[in-house]
């Protein structure tokens, strides 16, 4: 299990992964991260505010639980499988501070800071 599977679950909240695999769609646009870690994050459309505002709560709580979260974990919550590489990079629990969700074309989407190389 995952970070955020166990912290979902420490948090008595099911799991999201289920429930918004249904509901997520890859947008083919890509939103640069941060240029020194020269790293991509997807933009993903979730077509519950209510849902994403529960995914976002969800990372921000891992955040400051294990002070950041990785791109994995952020795929990982919405039902995207991931990539070894993507367990690098990912925000601290400072940045997701600044995440927020916004509504776009089909849905809503997670906005967050640029991208960090995590240590």
């Amino acid at each position: 299990m995952n970070v955020l599977g166990k912290v979902a679950l420490g948090l008595g909240v099911a799991t999201l992964t289920a429930s918004l695999a249904l509901n997520v769609s890859l947008i083919n646009k890509i939103r640069k991260g941060n240029r020194d870690s020269e790293f991509e994050v997807n933009d993903i459309i979730i077509v519950n505010e209510n849902e994403a505002h529960e995914a976002l709560n969800i990372l921000k709580a891992a955040g400051k639980k294990y002070g950041s979260i990785s791109v994995a974990d952020y795929y990982e919550t919405v039902g995207i499988q991931s990539v070894y590489t993507e367990q690098q990079y990912g925000w601290t629990s400072e940045s997701l501070d600044k995440a927020k969700v916004v509504p776009v074309k089909g849905g809503y989407s997670i906005i967050f800071p640029k991208v960090e190389v995590l240590k």
